[in-house]
């Protein structure tokens, strides 16, 4: 079971030759007057939404490729009209409760992905979405200069405390997200691209098991790895400081509300809090460690009269990372920003940007290694064929792969390969099987078809 955005509905099976004016078109009201209006209004918003700031009357659109399809998001200015929306008979797919991926913006050619993850009892979208409609991660961030080549997406899965039917937990979800993240992550250009995840609360903990599975099952799951990625954590209870406060916090709040999972949900996080330190070993235990950020609510919650503070700034580190407390926020308005000028969006802006340069510095670093080891650290560099002299000093034998041993006695100390043992080297124009270099001078002499670098 999943909670559903209250003024927003996803469009699924668009097809790709579907724009955006044609999305705006699939909303018809009914009746005539007002609706006809806010019909027109739709069609203006088109070519309104690119802007920085929309008119916060309007209904907002965005439609973004996802897989063989496209995917599309309408936020309306009030419920009625969403539920009238839901209720209209169509030849694409509408629901509210952005189960599993959404795709919320993609450019032409991205070059990172950036997902972001709910909490407890949280929607994919409303999570994220400012009581004036507008939804950061759709809204805003494409627009910054850092991020217009990205694509951005959200995902989705029942943490509601009211189904006591599903009994998925942690593990569980992690897969899903992986799972759900691959199925997007097809051609080379996708697989090889960074990605971010934005984690609130619960989400945090989801995202931090899916960083052990992915480091203990590398294989399962293709087009990502742990190098690839980096976190944002938003008010994630990482430590146990607060597992009585956490815990009579759920349990009140069950009772209070009439959820009849809270007392399950009460018993997970009061388990990771008492384990955290076990938790947090794992994690840390992974390597390379992917490069991470924490931020944290400075003020109480306040839920139906009862306030408390959820995730403390202690709380929200993880092992000797601190957290940035988020001026203002409490627990649910730290991931909920209603202008693009907000402070705590652009902390936020600026943490993303911190964790993509730390990742393509990671990726620089990772080809400056891959280059090194494949060019040996030469003075001179000069293929041997036939009478050309080496002149190099520690070189190794390249241009075969030298799979049955490391050439190290072919390392040519002034002009003779010394020593040279190239045993199982397939040396692209001849097989060097248990042929020795030893005592020659390569001066006038026939090293066949190797080549050194």
């Amino acid at each position: 079971m999943f909670s559903h955005s209250s003024r927003t509905v996803r469009v699924s099976g668009i097809p790709l030759d579907i724009e955006e004016e044609d999305l705006a078109d699939y909303w018809r009201p009914r009746s005539k007057g007002s609706s006809s209006k806010l019909l027109r209004l739709v069609r203006r918003l088109v070519s309104l939404q690119h802007q920085a700031v929309c008119n916060l009357d309007l209904p907002i659109v965005s439609l973004a490729p996802q897989n063989q399809y496209q995917t599309g998001t309408i936020t309306f200015p009030s419920k009625a009209l969403k539920r009238h929306a839901l209720r209209k008979p169509g030849k694409w797919k509408l629901d509210d409760e952005f189960n599993w991926m959404t795709v919320l913006y993609a450019a032409a050619e991205p070059d990172i992905d950036i997902c972001a993850i709910h909490g407890l009892n949280g929607n994919a979208f409303d999570t994220w979405a400012a009581e004036n409609g507008h939804m950061w991660l759709r809204d805003f961030l494409p627009q910054h200069t850092r991020f217009k080549n990205s694509r951005i997406m959200t995902f989705g899965y029942s943490s509601l405390l009211r189904d006591s039917r599903n009994g998925a937990a942690l593990a569980e979800w992690a897969h899903s997200l992986l799972q759900s993240i691959v199925s997007l992550r097809k051609s080379h250009p996708e697989c090889t691209r960074p990605m971010i995840f934005v984690c609130h609360s619960l989400g945090g903990l989801v995202v931090r098991e899916a960083m052990i599975q992915l480091h203990d099952f590398p294989n399962r799951y293709h087009g990502l790895s742990v190098k690839q990625c980096g976190l944002i954590f938003l008010s994630t209870p990482h430590s146990g400081a607060i597992a009585a406060d956490w815990n009579e916090y759920l349990v009140e709040l069950a009772e209070r509300v009439g959820k009849v999972r809270g007392h399950d949900f009460a018993y997970m996080l009061g388990s990771f809090n008492r384990e955290s330190r076990r938790a947090k070993e794992r994690f840390k235990l992974i390597n390379p460690t992917p490069p991470y950020l924490c931020l944290a609510e400075t003020r109480e919650t306040n839920i139906r009269g009862y306030a408390r503070m959820i995730v403390t700034l202690d709380s929200a580190g993880l092992n000797g990372e601190p957290a940035q407390g988020v001026d203002g926020a409490d627990h649910r308005t730290i991931c909920q920003y209603s202008r693009d000028t907000d402070a705590g969006y652009i902390q936020i802006v600026e943490c993303l940007e911190n964790i993509s340069e730390r990742l393509r510095n990671d990726e620089l670093s990772t080809i400056v290694l891959s280059r090194n080891l494949l060019s040996p650290n030469t003075r001179g560099r000069s293929n041997i064929s036939g009478t050309q002299t080496y002149n190099g000093r520690g070189g190794r034998i390249y241009g075969g792969n030298a799979q049955g041993g490391d050439a190290r006695g072919g390392d040519a100390w002034g002009s003779g390969a010394q020593g040279g043992n190239a045993q199982g080297g397939n040396a692209f124009g001849g097989n060097s099987n248990g042929s020795y270099i030893r005592g020659g001078n390569a001066r006038g002499g026939d090293a066949g078809s190797f080549q050194v670098w």
